[in-house]
C-alpha cells in the first residue's frame, strides 16, 4: 500500500493526542513531521507533549517547535480545559528529546515539503499560525502540498465564543491568511462533526486518509 505523506501541525492538548495516535498508526499515512504551536497551552508544553506522545507510541517522527503566540494578538490558551500541562491526568516517561529539531517549525515544514517526492497533506489540528507563516515566507511550497485538512470552525455553537471555534478564533488573522495564500477554502472538520474536541480531532485524522478532489493549493 502506498502511504500518503503528512505533516501534523498541532498544539496537544488531549483532543490532538487522539488525532496524533490515529495518524501514527494509520496504515494509509506516513507522518513525516510534527510541528507545534502555542494554542491549548503554551509552546513549551505543546512541544513537550508532542515529544512525549511520539516517544510513548514508539515512533521516530521529528518534532519542530513553532510560533509561541498568534500573529497579532496575545495567546489566550485553553489550560482551563486541558490543564496547565495540556495533558492533565496523564503521566509519561521522559521523552526522546533527540527527536526535537533545532530548526523552527516554519523552516522544518518548508524542508519537509520541498524534499518530498510526492505532494504532502498538512493536517492542521491547531491555530494556523505555523501554516500561514510557512505559506507566506515560502510560497514555493504550495506546489508540494496535496491539501490542508483543518480541525477548525463550526456551523453551530462555538467552544471559545458563542459562535467561534477555538483554533480559528485563537488566530483568525492567520486563518484568513492561509485561505488567501492558497487561494481556495480549507476543507474543515469542525465542532459540527461531533460533540467534543476529541470527536473533531478523530474526524480530522481520518479525513487525511481520504483524497479530497475539491481542494488543491497547487491550482
Amino acid at each position: 500500500m502506498s502511504k500518503k505523506p503528512v505533516i501534523i501541525d498541532t498544539d496537544p492538548g488531549i483532543d490532538d493526542a487522539v488525532a496524533i495516535a490515529i495518524a501514527l498508526f494509520a496504515e494509509e499515512l506516513d507522518v513525516r513531521l510534527i510541528t507545534t504551536v502555542g494554542g491549548n497551552v503554551g509552546i513549551e508544553h505543546t512541544t513537550d507533549n508532542a515529544l512525549k506522545l511520539v516517544s510513548f507510541f514508539g515512533k521516530r517522527v521529528p518534532v519542530a517547535a513553532g510560533a509561541a503566540e498568534p500573529l497579532v494578538r496575545e495567546l489566550v490558551d485553553a489550560s482551563n480545559v486541558h490543564g496547565a500541562s495540556g495533558m492533565e491526568g496523564w503521566e509519561f516517561d521522559e521523552p526522546d528529546r533527540s527527536l526535537l529539531l533545532e530548526k523552527n517549525a516554519v523552516d522544518a515544514m518548508r524542508d519537509a515539503l520541498l524534499s518530498s517526492e510526492e505532494p504532502v497533506t498538512i493536517v492542521a489540528l491547531a491555530p494556523l499560525t505555523n501554516v500561514a507563516l510557512t505559506l507566506k515566507a515560502y510560497p514555493e511550497v504550495k506546489s508540494h502540498i496535496e491539501r490542508i485538512v483543518l480541525m477548525g470552525g463550526t456551523a453551530a455553537r462555538g467552544n471559545k465564543g458563542v459562535l467561534s471555534e477555538f483554533n480559528v478564533a485563537t488566530d483568525p488573522e492567520t486563518a484568513a491568511c492561509a485561505c488567501v495564500a492558497t487561494r481556495t477554502p480549507l476543507p474543515s472538520t469542525g465542532l459540527s462533526c461531533g460533540p467534543s474536541g476529541c470527536a473533531s480531532a478523530t474526524t480530522t485524522a481520518r479525513a487525511a486518509t481520504v483524497r479530497w478532489r475539491g481542494f488543491s493549493p497547487r491550482a
